[in-house]
């Protein structure tokens, strides 16, 4: 089973969007734990929640504001899935993300795998020129890996116990923390050379 983490605060005009692309997943042996970190669209989510009746969500509400490192840690605690994999309430996958995925990192017996992800701007969608190796000296230059597209085995996760940095300043560069201590872990990775995600970009 996989475990998608979706951690929530106020994308409550995207948060269809991206149940409906799990919803339209070729990949079906799934939990979606959705962490509601403290927002004040906690019976609006409820009720978004309820409407997607073939999904399996877990519904968990933080008794305050935590951030989004301390919430998808909240969500790993919680994830019964043999692999993890990471959305954004406000972005979507392309509906062989997860099967695609799945089949790679099974039969190559990877702890990683990887894809591209396009980018979606306003009604456009366009994808980024970029160095996409999954380098430490890349990643701490640019991260241009996003963790929308990394399926993760929760074997190399408790092994190596691995989870996003609890201290309460964190609240920024988590992403990069989590995927500079993936990568110094292990170099079991794989690289699907395909679009799987989609990664919104707002103004603000």
């Amino acid at each position: 089973m996989i475990s998608v983490i979706i951690c929530f605060y106020d994308e409550i005009d995207f948060i269809n969007l991206s149940l409906k692309s799990l919803q339209k997943q070729n990949f079906h042996d799934l939990e979606i734990i959705l962490v509601d970190d403290f927002s004040r669209y906690e019976a609006k989510l409820k009720s978004i929640c309820n409407s997607f009746k073939s999904l399996n969500i877990i519904y968990l509400r933080n008794k305050k504001n935590i951030g989004l490192a301390r919430s998808r840690n909240n969500g790993l605690e919680n994830a019964k899935g043999d692999y993890i994999s990471f959305l954004d309430s406000d972005d979507e996958y392309l509906p062989d993300k997860l099967k695609k995925q799945y089949e790679h990192i099974k039969k190559g017996n990877f702890d990683i795998v990887y894809c591209k992800e396009l980018v979606k701007s306003e009604n456009s969608l366009f994808e980024r020129d970029c160095n996409r190796n999954f380098d430490l000296e890349i990643l701490i230059k640019d991260q241009y890996i996003n963790l929308n597209t990394l399926l993760i085995s929760k074997k190399i996760l408790n092994k190596y116990k691995i989870s996003f940095n609890n201290d309460e300043l964190s609240r920024y560069g988590e992403d990069l923390e989590f995927l500079i201590e993936l990568r110094k872990n292990t170099n079991n990775i794989h690289f699907i050379d395909e679009f799987l995600t989609i990664s919104r970009r707002r103004p603000n």
